[in-house]
């Protein structure tokens, strides 16, 4: 699990400080558990199908007990309890649209945080693939074309 220690790193650098989590109105100031995107500040344009989510724990409730969902199915083991408290998972098997994330303990204090994933553009990354190839050909035609001539005003 090499990859958890180095998505934590990230995290701590990208994630938003306890202080901003408990700001006036969040879960986490009303005692609740707080869900937050940490790969993308936008939880409604998430792509490939994962996003990195950190659950900022209130002091009075054990990380332990909590239990994380996608749109029903426990993702809880996906999660790693981190030192100032917090959990932190990398969420995967996101279906296109709209996912439903809920975190719970003993089914109080929930918060659920609702994430878009959105597809990648495929068909755009293999119409550029097919434009090079096709301008890879016309410069391979020109080249011949040019040793053409060449050998035509050779021949002279």
């Amino acid at each position: 699990m090499w990859w958890l220690t180095a998505i934590s790193a990230i995290a701590l650098v990208l994630a938003p400080t306890a202080a901003q989590a408990a700001a006036p109105g969040s879960g986490l100031a009303l005692g609740r558990l707080a869900l937050v995107t940490v790969s993308n500040p936008r939880p409604e344009l998430v792509s490939g199908g994962e996003v990195l989510v950190r659950v900022d724990v209130p002091n009075h409730i054990n990380a332990a007990d909590v239990q994380i969902t996608s749109d029903g199915q426990d993702v809880t083991s996906s999660f790693q309890v981190q030192s100032d408290g917090s959990l932190l998972g990398l969420v995967t098997g996101l279906a296109i649209g709209r996912n439903r994330l809920v975190a719970s303990a003993h089914g109080q204090f929930a918060s659920s945080l609702d994430v878009a994933s959105v597809r990648l553009p495929d068909d755009l990354l293999r119409s550029r693939r097919v434009e090079s190839a096709r301008v890879l050909r016309a410069d391979s035609s020109l080249v011949r074309v040019q040793e053409h001539i060449r050998r035509l005003r050779a021949a002279g």
